[in-house]
C-alpha cells in the first residue's frame, strides 16, 4: 500500500505528513487490496480541508473534511473511511445491517393468537 501526503499550494510539515501516513495504514487492517492512499490537505479561507482518496482494484472511496485543525481532519477523514470500507464488505458478505432480535417463546405464541382473532372479525 502506498501513501502520499501533498499539499495544494503549501509545503506540508513533515510532522503532519508522518502523522497522516501513520493513521491512514490502519486501513489496511480492514482492506488488504487497498493500492494507493492520497492525502491532501489546504487551506480554504481560516479553515483546513482534508481530502482523502482510497484506491482498490475494486471500488474507490472519498473522504472530504473541512475542520479548524489539519490533525482532526485527518482523524475524521480515516473514521469516515473506516465505516465505508466496513459498510463495502458488510455488503458483499451478504450479511444483514441489523439481525432481528429473537423474541421469546411466549411472545411469539402471543403473537400467532392475536392474528387468529383479527382475522375472524
Amino acid at each position: 500500500m502506498q501513501i502520499t501526503v501533498h499539499g495544494k499550494h503549501k509545503r506540508i510539515p513533515k510532522t503532519l505528513q508522518e502523522f497522516a501516513v501513520e493513521k491512514m495504514a490502519h486501513l489496511e487492517r480492514y482492506m488488504s487490496t487497498i493500492t494507493n492512499v492520497d492525502v491532501e490537505l489546504y487551506e480554504d479561507g481560516r479553515s483546513h480541508v482534508t481530502h482523502v482518496t482510497v484506491s482498490t482494484p475494486g471500488p474507490v472511496f472519498r473522504s472530504k473534511v473541512t475542520t479548524a485543525e489539519p490533525r482532526a481532519g485527518i482523524d475524521i477523514a480515516l473514521t469516515r473511511l473506516e465505516r465505508q470500507v466496513k459498510e463495502f464488505k458488510r455488503k458483499r458478505s451478504g450479511k444483514p445491517a441489523h439481525a432481528k432480535a429473537k423474541l421469546p417463546p411466549s411472545q411469539v405464541a402471543f403473537g400467532a393468537e392475536e392474528e387468529s382473532q383479527t382475522s375472524e372479525y
